[in-house]
């Protein structure tokens, strides 16, 4: 969204798509990866919930929707007060994000975050120091943790491994954006950095080398739970110094429950 506003600011270089790699190859993105001929999405990555293997110890079952995720943490506060991490929309940018996208997509946010203020939610300004947590023991839950972090390092069989859950109601897909600056010393090889990123080279080489899922419309067909966030003026108007301390105002008030 802060990539949008400087493209919406006048400080982005148009690139029309035959410029970008020489053959157009920004022009086959989804309407959903790029905003204008500004700016581009290079990657997509899913925004997940991580769950300590204590979180569910006796037998609790995982939650896979938003309402799941409520009833789990009404029916056991004592197991879960003060052990539930997310990020601070006020300090994150990452986290303001998905938190407005979260309130966009469905009321059950709201609901949740009232739930997690009132067990003492711990706020991060990173997913990685969530994931530090995690397997510190400090937490038992991470919610809106970026799937690439997740992942990284991650030995899905080994004992005490957290768990990544992508949950089935909506499951928020964050696109890796780029841009070229109006005052780059040298557009033209910034047109030629983003043509190769955008190309089926430089998308195989973020996918193995970067460990970043590369640009695939065919995932969210295959997988409707994923919903990405679209580059579109929404997410402009949430940038609005009002509209930011009004959302901001609610979420404190969610955070302050008794």
């Amino acid at each position: 969204d802060l990539q949008m506003k400087l493209a919406n600011d006048g400080l982005a270089r148009a690139l029309p798509p035959d410029q970008i790699a020489g053959a157009g190859a920004g022009a086959g993105l989804p309407d959903w990866a790029h905003w204008r001929d500004l700016v581009f999405a290079v990657a997509q990555e899913p925004v997940v919930l991580l769950l300590s293997p204590q979180a569910l110890a006796g037998g609790l079952a995982a939650p896979r929707s938003r309402r799941d995720l409520i009833a789990l943490l009404r029916d056991h506060p004592e197991r879960f007060r003060g052990r539930i991490g997310s990020y601070d929309p006020v300090i994150s940018g990452a986290g303001y994000l998905f938190a407005v996208q979260d309130a966009r997509m469905s009321d059950s946010f709201w609901r949740l975050a009232e739930v997690m203020g009132r067990l003492d939610l711990k706020l991060y300004c990173c997913s990685g120091d969530m994931i530090a947590d995690i397997r510190a023991g400090r937490l038992l839950l991470a919610y809106n943790v970026l799937g690439s972090y997740a992942l990284a390092g991650r030995d899905a069989g080994a004992e005490g491994a957290p768990a990544v859950i992508e949950l089935e109601d909506f499951t928020l897909t964050l696109l890796r954006t780029a841009l070229v600056p109006q005052s780059a010393p040298d557009p033209t090889a910034g047109v030629q950095l983003l043509g190769f990123l955008l190309s089926p080279e430089g998308q195989r080489l973020i996918g193995e080398a970067a460990g970043l899922p590369p640009i695939d419309a065919e995932a969210f067909a295959a997988h409707p739970h994923l919903r990405p966030i679209r580059l579109d003026p929404g997410l402009l108007a949430h940038l609005d110094r009002m509209t930011r301390a009004r959302f901001l105002g609610e979420w404190q008030a969610a955070m302050d429950q008794p």
